[in-house]
């Protein structure tokens, strides 16, 4: 490992710091009896699919979205345990809440596992990057000592690059004057935000790697590809305009979905399914004191056959039993299918305000009085017979864009 000089006239000092492994890592510290041994942790009690896995289990090839049986056969010791959202989000808010008070104010939470520290307006506080990397792992260690890789570079999409380039517990560094240079030999494949289509499509023409693309005007790459090429041809030469949101937007959307057991026909259970995602869908909006104008609804057949509509609704919805009755009435699939996957959006959210007074009297005090109970007894502490009966598991879970702002994180 070497550690340059940090220059006075560096424009941006960014550090990505990647919580290897995070789930997984939790339940090793939390338990020492686990440690060394490999973990596949699932969406709930009776998860079908890993959502992430240590790194013992993942020398037998195991990874993420992998079916558990197919995990069990690769690793047939393997210890499968329910994810513990409530767990991670208190270890995760106490990481970087520490790392803005303590390294830098200005923290971006690009997911419960993962933040981009920026270091540009208080460099003078450190003589290089040594002095940061150590500010970094001295607020580490006296939290948690958990795995998890640092990455510092002058953008956030070569900064988490570098933080990927060595796991676990890896530390890179990659200053500006040497970035091209670092990134010429690097696929264009590997570069976060470049899917495989893009990949592809670039490949056709010969583009493989990023030195090609760092000897191409720019003006080839937008005739192609359009900003989207014109965002390849940046990143490759180092270049990024994206700033620190240290405070994230509403979204301005919210989905959910569920991967069920392979052949699965009783299309009581899919429905059952599809209440418990509409009472994540209902919860989270009252959360947030919004509805919801437009819901797409989707499955998909262990066939990959696809069905799905989308229903407007004029005055918005946020009431999760009216929402499955919606759904119940008006969406149908072919019966005597196998069903892999569902799948439902809230779509054109609008204040929770914004709603007719027939809107506002429809189950208000049901709703009211559910979440109360749940704002004390835990999410899922109160909820329709059908939805116990069927053991779907926990009803926490994390969502991609958890913040540390509220327990809006937590998906209900």
């Amino acid at each position: 490992m070497v550690y340059y000089e940090c220059q006075n006239n560096q424009k941006r000092i960014i550090a990505h710091i990647d919580m290897n492994a995070f789930f997984a890592s939790v339940e090793q510290y939390d338990n020492p009896k686990l440690r060394n041994k490999a973990l596949l942790i699932t969406n709930g009690q009776f998860g079908t699919t890993v959502i992430t896995c240590s790194y013992e289990a993942r020398r037998y090839g195991i990874k993420t979205g992998m079916s558990v049986i197919e995990a069990k056969q690769r690793c047939p010791g393997s210890i499968t345990l329910a994810s513990r959202a409530r767990r991670y989000q208190e270890i995760a808010t106490a990481i970087w809440l520490r790392l803005m008070e303590h390294v830098t104010p200005d923290l971006e939470v690009a997911s419960i596992d993962e933040a981009y520290l920026d270091f540009s307006y208080c460099r003078h506080l450190y003589a290089n990057y040594k002095d940061m990397i150590g500010a970094i792992q001295s607020c580490m260690s006296e939290l948690y000592p958990l795995p998890y890789s640092i990455g510092i570079s002058s953008t956030k999409k070569i900064a988490k690059y570098a933080a990927g380039f060595r796991k676990p517990n890896g530390i890179t560094v990659i200053p500006p004057q040497h970035v091209k240079k670092w990134l010429a030999p690097i696929k264009l494949s590997e570069l976060c935000g470049v899917g495989v289509q893009t990949a592809k499509t670039l490949a056709k023409d010969g583009l493989i790697y990023c030195y090609q693309v760092q000897a191409l005007p720019i003006s080839v790459l937008t005739r192609k590809l359009g900003v989207v090429g014109k965002w390849i041809w940046l990143c490759c030469q180092g270049i990024e305009f994206e700033p620190i949101v240290v405070k994230q937007p509403e979204p301005v959307s919210l989905s959910h979905s569920k991967v069920l057991p392979p052949s699965t026909y009783d299309m009581e259970q899919v429905w059952s399914v599809f209440q418990v995602l509409c009472a994540k869908i209902g919860q989270r909006l009252r959360m947030m004191q919004c509805r919801a104008t437009c819901i797409f609804i989707r499955v998909k057949t262990a066939q990959r056959h696809y069905f799905e509509r989308k229903i407007q609704i004029k005055d918005g919805i946020q009431d999760e039993y009216r929402l499955f009755a919606m759904l119940r009435s008006q969406f149908r699939w072919p019966y005597g299918l196998a069903i892999r996957h569902v799948h439902i959006g809230a779509w054109e959210l609008i204040p929770a305000n914004q709603q007719s007074f027939i809107q506002l009297k429809h189950n208000h005090n049901l709703l009211a009085v559910q979440d109360e109970i749940e704002k004390k007894y835990g999410k899922g502490a109160i909820r329709p017979m059908r939805m116990i009966k069927t053991n779907l598991g926990a009803f926490q879970s994390i969502t991609p864009r958890w913040r540390i702002e509220s327990d809006k994180n937590t998906q209900t």
